[in-house]
């Protein structure tokens, strides 16, 4: 796991994108090394953090639950809101479907 992570960051390093999200989804599963359950490490939080600079929709929802809940430290409603609303956008570009009424 230690030489896969080392491999990621070093692809993730110049902004290889997918390697950005892969480091991203394993700090928020807690996979590669990185406890799951865990508030995570500088790094692991920074791949987070890129990975939701370019829309990197699981790295968005968790940047929103830890800003609600506190789980990096504080809670910041505003910044909760804000993650919250890009990854609705993405999730749907056309605005939220309406549900049919029978």
């Amino acid at each position: 796991a230690a030489m896969a992570r080392a491999l990621y960051e070093r692809a993730a390093a110049p902004g290889h994108r997918q390697a950005t999200e892969v480091l991203a989804d394993a700090a928020i599963r807690g996979a590669l090394g990185i406890a799951p359950g865990t508030r995570p490490d500088g790094g692991a939080l920074e791949w987070i953090r890129k990975a939701a600079e370019a829309d990197h929709l699981a790295s968005l929802d968790f940047l929103a639950r830890a800003w609600r809940d506190g789980t990096l430290g504080s809670v910041d409603a505003l910044l909760a809101q804000e993650h919250a609303a890009r990854a609705e956008k993405l999730r749907y570009p056309n605005g939220r479907p309406r549900t049919r009424r029978r």
